[in-house]
This record gives C-alpha cells, structure tokens and sequence, in this order.
C-alpha cells in the first residue's frame, strides 16, 4: 500500500513538472522544427520593447546577440531588429542631429535587409518602416526654409530620388493590401469578430498607405520653386489624390486627414483664392465634434495651418493669430512643446514681430509686441528643431532694437 502510494505521488510530481516545461519544450520543438535561430525567438520580445518603449535596452539586446550570433539568418534577423529599433527610435527623437543620425543607421540596415531578402515574410513591413522614414527625412528638408529655394537642383534631385524610392515601396505595399481585402467577401457577419478585426487592420493600413502615396507627391512638389510649373503640376496631383481619399473614407479618420492635407494643397497655390478654399476646409476639421487623441491631434494640425494662412501675406490677419494661438497655448498646455505646439508657437511670435510693423501703433505699442515675440522666442530657442531655429533668428532680428529702445 505504501509503494502504491508513493509511486502514485512521484507520478503526479513528475506530471506537474513536465507541464511546467511545456512551454519551454514547446518553443525548444519549434526551433529545431524550424531550423529557427536564436535571433528569430527574440524578435516578439525586442518588438515587445520597442512597443513599450524601451529602444536603448532593445538595440542593447541586439548588439549583444550579434556578437554572439554566427548564423547567417540569424544576422539577417539582427539586421531587420536593428533597423525597426533605430527607425522607431529616430520618429520619436526631437533632437535634430540625434534624429538624422539614427534615421541614416535605420535606413542603411532595412535596405541591406531588402537587398539580401526582398521576398522574406518580413520585407512588407521593412518596406513600410522605410518608406516613412524616408518621407520623414524628405518632409524636414523641404519643409520652413529648406524648401527648394534654398537648395542647390543637385539637393533637390537627390530629394526626388528619395521621395519616388517612397513612392515605390508605398505602392508595393498597397497593391498586396488591395489583393489581401479583396479576399474578404462584402458583408462579414458581425458574429465573425475574429474576420472583421483582420479586414479592419487591413483598411487601416490601405488608408494610411494611400495617405502616404499622396503625400510623397505633396513633398516632390517642393522640390521645385514655389511658382515653377513643375511645382503646381504635382501639387494639383496630390491634392486629387487626397481628395478621392477623402470621398471614400469621408467617415472616417483618414478620410478626415486627407481632407486637411487636400487644404494644404489649396494653400500652396499662395493666392486669394487658394488661402480662402484651404481657410473653409480647416474651419471644417475644427468643428467636429470628439475629443478623441486621434482627433485632437488633427484639429491641432487644423489650426498650425489655419494660422500660417492667416499669417500669410495675401492676409495678414496678425491679430487673429496672435489671440487664437495665446487661447489654443494656454489651453494645450501639455501640448504646447510638441512639434505642434512648438508651430503654433513660431507663428505666434512672427504675428507679433509682424503686427508690430503697424505704421498706425504708437512706439510703446509697437514695443511692446516686440517684447512679447522676444519672451515667447527666447523659450522657442532652446528647442533643438527647426522651430528653435527660426527663433534664434528673430531674437537676432528684434533683440537690438529692444536694445536701442531700452527695453
């Protein structure tokens, strides 16, 4: 009876065991099953860092498995884990200098990745990351003063070969997202969770990659001077693509996107007309109704472009600039250092360095614009981005005749 028993509880122990090794076992199977490295089983928790997060300890992790790693796939793996870390990472760094860097280490890999493996399971997702880190880099060299003007045609070239390599990629992507929806019948049932959660990762991804397309033509427009042919060519492409988007995702928040940036499209004609159009279309957007973060941050776009607009010099409303951007800082507080609010900041202080070149305000009116657009760049300076920049060249403007004045 003792034996029994003690070989009855040595089983159980023994069950228990072997069922806390099951996962162990089972991920140890799948390895030798798929001759898959030890850099492919890392790849759920590196991405599950990078979602929290965590990009210093991932590309630590990374660098500690390429000393080790000898396997070729297993490189590759490294390659690809390397690029998406230093992507993620550079679209969230605002130092300016900091961000080019990761954002030319980024690049350098995924695109190694895609020469060594353009067919591989995980190339759609090195094409999307690629693509916007290569519409990011296009967008801050075109964008304030580093718009074609400012660039010799040999910068401007290189612009455009980068913008149509987006291009390329974006249109890979979408046409495998077209072919992925068409899979999908028309009506899905609503008991049919699981199917209707894939289609609509699937729409949400086909909108965003639209967005993209779009936008690359957007961005190429810049490329040529503001009132060359070429320019008002592409920009009126763009703005019927966002258009069509908008009439087929109006519902929606893409749809919603593309309706500001076909308003930014009206803006670049830098008319009467053009401003009036793209003014309608941001007053549309802010009169919506939620108060979701997806919405927020698209009536905060709404407004930084509302207020370039009017400061514009087809308008030249300064006054209005400078009371709806001091409302929307005081109340956005937590905002107000993004690189929106940082925007909303920049048009602020040249509404008021503008405004201040009244002929009708007495000097001490006039002084004391001047003394408001000082304080807010004197805060904008610190930043290291664009809009730190142009501060630091108003302070340059302003500063000496404070100085003269005795202020």
């Amino acid at each position: 009876m003792f034996c029994m028993r003690f070989f009855r509880l040595v089983g159980v122990i023994l069950v228990r065991r072997l069922f806390c090794l099951m996962p162990l076992l089972v991920v140890w199977q799948a390895g030798l099953a798929t001759k898959c490295p030890a850099a492919d089983l890392q790849a759920p928790f590196l991405q599950g860092l990078r979602e929290q997060g965590y990009f210093d300890l991932a590309l630590s992790e990374v660098d500690r498995m390429s000393r080790q790693s000898t396997d070729a796939v297993g490189l590759l793996t490294l390659q690809f884990e390397r690029g998406q870390t230093l992507g993620r990472l550079a679209l969230v760094t605002s130092d300016m200098t900091a961000r080019e860097q990761r954002l030319e280490a980024a690049v350098e890999d995924l695109r190694a990745f895609m020469r060594r493996a353009p067919r591989d399971a995980r190339a759609n997702a090195a094409r999307q990351l690629l693509a916007e880190l290569l519409i990011d880099q296009s967008t801050r060299r075109l964008s304030g003063e580093f718009r074609a003007t400012a660039m010799t045609p040999e910068q401007a070239a290189g612009v455009r070969i980068v913008v149509d390599e987006s291009r390329e990629y974006l249109q890979q992507i979408r046409e495998q997202l077209e072919e992925q929806r068409a899979q999908f019948p028309a009506y899905l049932p609503e008991d049919q969770v699981v199917a209707r959660a894939s289609r609509r990762v699937i729409d949400e991804r086909l909108i965003r990659t639209q967005l993209d397309l779009a936008q690359c033509l957007y961005w190429k427009a810049h490329t040529w001077p503001p009132d060359s042919d070429e320019s008002r060519r592409l920009c009126g492409e763009a703005g019927l693509e966002f258009d069509a988007i908008h009439q087929r995702y109006r519902s929606q928040l893409g749809g919603l996107f593309a309706r500001l940036w076909q308003g930014r499209c009206f803006q670049e004609q830098g008319n009467e007309q053009g401003i009036r159009i793209a003014l309608g279309i941001y007053s549309e957007i802010l009169d919506h109704d939620g108060d979701s973060a997806s919405l927020t941050n698209l009536k905060d776009r709404a407004l930084c472009f509302r207020l370039v607009c009017l400061n514009s010099a087809v308008r030249k409303d300064y006054q209005l600039v400078i009371q709806e951007g001091t409302d929307w800082l005081s109340q956005a507080s937590e905002r107000s250092t993004s690189s929106l609010g940082q925007a909303v900041q920049w048009e602020v202080c040249l509404a008021l360095e503008s405004k201040a070149e009244d002929p009708d305000l007495t000097l001490e009116e006039r002084l004391e614009l001047l003394v408001n657009a000082r304080d807010r760049a004197l805060a904008l300076q610190h930043f290291s981005t664009i809009y730190g920049v142009k501060a630091i060249t108003l302070l340059r403007r302003v500063i000496p005749v404070l100085e003269e004045a005795g202020r």
